[in-house]
């Protein structure tokens, strides 16, 4: 049974451990490498509402295939016969691709706000970005947009 266990929390622990791999959107003050040294367009405006979410990053599976494959092997070391090994290694995958999905979603979750920014120009806009730095309403804020479109919002 101790080695059940321990098989158990070691498909945990690698699934966690590949979860962990989490891009994260980060706040108003992350920039990405790729942004870095390139001409972005600015807009100024003033918070208008500040409202928290949970940012859900795309679960690419990459949980429950290793989940999968360290269960399926994990499960395959139980049991006397050859058959008894095959079913382990079934049942093993099966629950260790159920837990890795699960992990690789928990991690793959962040706290962000989503900014309502009424701009200069008179144009209201939302922008969701990661939670830190927390803006207020009434904030006066620069929404800088990156080449691809995407917008972060931060004060002035």
């Amino acid at each position: 049974m101790k080695t059940l266990v321990a098989r158990a929390a070691l498909v945990i622990a690698a699934t966690a451990a590949l979860g962990a791999c989490a891009n994260p959107t980060g706040g108003g003050n992350v920039v990405s490498s790729r942004d870095a040294g390139r001409v972005a367009e600015v807009e100024y405006g003033v918070i208008e509402d500040a409202r928290p979410v949970t940012i859900q990053h795309n679960n690419d599976g990459v949980g429950a295939a290793a989940g999968g494959v360290v269960g399926a092997a994990a499960g395959s070391q139980i049991g006397g016969g050859r058959g008894e090994r095959i079913a382990a290694g079934v049942v093993g995958g099966v629950v260790g691709a159920v837990v890795g999905n699960e992990i690789e979603k928990s991690v793959d979750r962040e706290q962000g706000m989503q900014y309502t920014v009424r701009l200069q120009s008179g144009r209201t806009i939302v922008v969701t970005q990661g939670a830190k730095p927390y803006l207020q309403s009434g904030t006066r804020v620069q929404v800088i947009y990156d080449a691809s479109g995407r917008a972060r919002v931060q004060a002035y």
